[in-house]
């Protein structure tokens, strides 16, 4: 019985130094990663905006912006006309700018889907 209690006692210790090893490690990469969340955060939280053929060279895609509307389309997060369901509007991800210009003496709006920085990370993570 005492030495089940000993070896009991010796993994315990073991199991311990080994936890506390890890938490260490955990803390030191999280104070080594704190700069670039909190910069990642600034980013995130800025009211530029982007088009997508910026969004798919910034995040280095491999494709341009007519892939990736189409990519966008597929999952749901824009509609068949390339404007944002309204989930995702109201999320802060996408900005749709509206523009008029004359054409043979008719007007004709067009709208631009753009990008916050926050809905280019979401991206990134799809």
């Amino acid at each position: 019985m005492m030495l089940m209690q000993q070896k009991l006692s010796e993994y315990q210790n073991m199991r311990i130094q080994q936890l506390t090893s890890e938490l260490n490690n955990a803390n030191a990469q999280l104070i080594e990663q704190k700069p670039d969340v909190e910069f990642s955060k600034k980013i995130q939280s800025t009211k530029n905006v982007l088009l997508m053929r910026e969004v798919a060279k910034v995040l280095e895609l491999g494709y341009g912006d007519r892939t990736l509307f189409s990519k966008l389309v597929e999952m749901e997060i824009l509609m068949k006309d390339h404007t944002p369901y309204q989930e995702y509007m109201n999320r802060g991800y996408f900005k749709v700018c509206i523009s008029h210009h004359e054409e043979n003496g008719e007007l004709i709006t067009d709208k631009t889907t753009k990008v916050y920085m926050k809905g280019c990370f979401y991206i990134a993570k799809k």
